[in-house]
């Protein structure tokens, strides 16, 4: 959970501070304080502003350069992800057929020169 601080919060939802403890005397928003810092957490900002933070958002062409290659990074990272996992998936499976694999012991008789030193004859 993120916690901004009021003036943090009030930046994010692109009100005033005065604005933010009114929404919040009134209930609209709620607070929390999480380690001693006492704040809206950001997805309250979102819940309540979400409308008002993204109406008026430009997108400059460095911005939409940086989104494409985040998500590029994204994408790359999940099929890293998902790679790993089969790998780990294909490892488990070959240790569970290990620990279950049964040791095949060659029963043949002994050779001959084993039954004449050991003293048995078959």
């Amino acid at each position: 959970m993120a916690v901004l601080n009021m003036t943090q919060a009030a930046t994010a939802a692109g009100i005033t501070r005065k604005t933010l403890y009114k929404h919040i005397a009134s209930g609209k928003v709620s607070t929390v304080n999480v380690d001693g810092i006492h704040g809206v957490d950001t997805a309250e900002i979102h819940r309540v502003y979400s409308k008002t933070v993204y109406k008026d958002t430009v997108v400059t062409p460095s911005i939409q350069a940086d989104n494409d290659r985040l998500r590029a990074e994204l994408l790359a990272a999940r099929d890293l992800l998902r790679a790993k996992d089969q790998t780990i998936e294909v490892q488990a499976q070959a240790l569970r057929l290990l620990e279950h694999r049964t040791i095949e012991v060659d029963q043949e008789q002994p050779s001959w020169i084993v039954r004449i030193l050991t003293h048995k004859i078959w």
